[in-house]
C-alpha cells in the first residue's frame, strides 16, 4: 500500500511539472468600451450602446517561446518591448494565439490578470 501512494505521489509530481512547463494561462484584460467622439451625441440622434460589454477571457493553451505560466499581452509587451500600448497588445495576442494551441477558454479573472500583468 505504501509504495502504491508513493509511486501516485511521485507520478503526480511529475504531471505537475510536465504540464506547467508545457502549458499556461494567457489572461486578456476586457478591452475599454468603444469612445463615442463628443459631436455625435445629440438629441436628434442617439448614440446605440453596445449590446454587451467587452468580456476578458483567460486561455489555458500550450506555452508559446517567451511565455510565462501565467502571462498577459500587457506582460509580454513591456518584458519584450519596453512598451504597453493597444497596439502591442494586439500584436502579441495574436502572436500568442498564433503560435500556441488553446486548450480551454475560462471565464475573466481580475485577480489572474493583476498576477499575470504584474499589479499585485
Amino acid at each position: 500500500m505504501r509504495k502504491v501512494l508513493m509511486s501516485m505521489a511521485l507520478t503526480g509530481l511529475i504531471l505537475g511539472v510536465a504540464l506547467s512547463t508545457q502549458v499556461g494561462l494567457f489572461v486578456v484584460q476586457p478591452s475599454a468600451a468603444p469612445s463615442v467622439p463628443d459631436g455625435l451625441t445629440s438629441v436628434s440622434a442617439p448614440v446605440a450602446k453596445p449590446a454587451e460589454a467587452p468580456v476578458g477571457m483567460v486561455y489555458l493553451l500550450t506555452r508559446a517561446s517567451d511565455m510565462r505560466f501565467l502571462d498577459s499581452p500587457d506582460a509580454i509587451c513591456r518584458r519584450q518591448f519596453d512598451r504597453d500600448n493597444d497596439a502591442c497588445r494586439g500584436l502579441v495576442q495574436g502572436w500568442v494565439m498564433r503560435e500556441s494551441r488553446v486548450l480551454a477558454t475560462l471565464p475573466y479573472s481580475e485577480a489572474l490578470w493583476r498576477m499575470a500583468s504584474g499589479g499585485g
